[in-house]
């Protein structure tokens, strides 16, 4: 009878592996797993494909971003203070400089005659702007003559001042070949300045 009963339950294990049936020894009522062990499933590897970020100062627009700056090599020319130290006669010297070479390539071209008047009117302001500092050059001007070199230098900046207001009118009354017309007389003033009051 033992030996008929432990047979059976053989029969059943292997008929059924996988149903988890438990075989019990007549004599022992621990039970014996006969389900097959459990296998772990295997590590699934990190992704090793990271995009890097893209270097400081660069972006969809390229390095620099999507803005620019500039003048007459397609930068737009932004007045005052936009070279740096404007505050100095210097800076104010290079603000002069651009908008010039602006104002040369616009001022016949009737469709920017309102741009052309702002760049004016910015010019008209840094020759202001120049006209309340002093030159490097007074430092080596002796003290007794030192009035009278200031106001010199300040009677070319009011004389330049009018030169561009001429170019201003000229400009408002459509009168554009007048207004180029006037451009050389602003370089003469700008370089009879220099010539006096620039230290070479």
């Amino acid at each position: 009878m033992y030996s008929a009963n432990r047979n059976l339950f053989l029969l059943l294990a292997l008929t059924f592996p996988g149903a988890g049936l438990m075989a019990q020894s007549p004599t022992n009522t621990a039970p014996v797993s006969l389900a097959p062990a459990a296998v772990p499933a295997p590590a699934i590897p990190a992704s090793t494909n990271v995009v890097p970020p893209p270097p400081r100062g660069e972006g969809e627009h390229g390095p620099g971003g999507p803005e620019g700056r500039g003048d007459h090599d397609g930068r737009p020319w932004r007045g005052h203070g936009d070279e740096g130290g404007g505050s100095s006669l210097e800076g104010q010297m290079k603000i002069m400089a651009r908008g010039m070479r602006q104002l040369s390539q616009q001022v016949t071209d009737s469709a920017k005659q309102q741009d052309t008047l702002v760049l004016i009117g910015k010019l008209r302001k840094a020759v202001t702007d120049s006209k309340a500092l002093d030159p490097r050059m007074t430092a080596t001007v002796p003290p007794a003559d030192k009035e009278k070199f200031l106001t010199a230098y300040r009677a070319e900046m009011d004389k330049l001042n009018d030169a561009f207001a001429k170019i201003e009118d000229a400009v408002k009354s459509g009168q554009y070949d007048q207004a180029k017309a006037q451009l050389p007389s602003i370089k003469s003033i700008q370089g009879e300045g220099h010539r006096q009051f620039k230290e070479d």
